[in-house]
């Protein structure tokens, strides 16, 4: 009877095991919001129904106007430069060169702005102190040697630190750009000049034509 009974014992245990399944789970642990455990801790303190909370949580907001307002005067632009150590294209200088008579009665300065920029800045009131060119609105000309590409704009104040770097102006100890094109419009006006008197004086004297 004994060994029957632990039989029966051992039946009911393996019957228990089979009908409470194992299983292996993994959990992981998050940190608190902290916006939400501020709210509980408000909640604590302030010892409020749960009604008068979601009324805080979801109450609207009330929109203000804004107090910024439009400049009248749109902000200045300020540019500051130290040239590039090396020198300068003898196809940026002749550019520049033949541009410069269009600009009319104004100071220049070239510089080598970068590794491929170079840049012609000039103004009216352009001046030289130390070293030092500066000018409260400035034009610019650039040009970019990696896409081969002139640019023009408005340079606004302009500070130029030269720093006994090469630099062209015509102010200051410094080169001056040639002007070639101005120097050719002189030689043709004078060959004209010298053709017309030429042909003058063919008139006048028929047998002495000497050109």
């Amino acid at each position: 009877m004994r060994r029957v009974f632990y039989v029966g014992v051992l039946y009911l245990l393996f019957n228990a095991l089979y009908c409470i399944p194992a299983f292996a789970a993994d959990w992981e642990v998050y940190p608190p919001d902290v916006r939400e455990a501020a709210l509980d801790r408000q909640d604590i303190e302030d010892d409020i129904s749960f009604e008068e909370w979601q009324d805080q949580v979801a109450s609207s907001s009330v929109a203000s106007r804004s107090n910024a307002f439009r400049s009248s005067e749109p902000p200045s632009l300020y540019s500051s430069y130290t040239p590039y150590d090396s020198s300068i294209s003898t196809t940026v200088i002749q550019y520049m060169s033949d541009v410069l008579p269009k600009l009319g009665n104004v100071s220049y300065v070239l510089f080598r702005s970068g590794q491929y920029t170079y840049r012609l800045v000039y103004a009216d009131d352009l001046q030289y102190v130390n070293g030092v060119f500066s000018s409260p609105g400035a034009d610019y000309i650039s040009y970019d040697s990696r896409d081969y590409q002139w640019y023009s704009g408005t340079e606004g104040s302009f500070t130029l630190r030269t720093n006994g770097y090469i630099v062209y102006s015509d102010i200051g100890d410094y080169p001056v750009l040639a002007r070639d094109s101005m120097y050719l419009y002189a030689v043709m006006f004078l060959g004209v000049i010298f053709l017309l008197f030429t042909l003058y004086r063919s008139f006048f004297n028929p047998g002495r034509v000497v050109i």
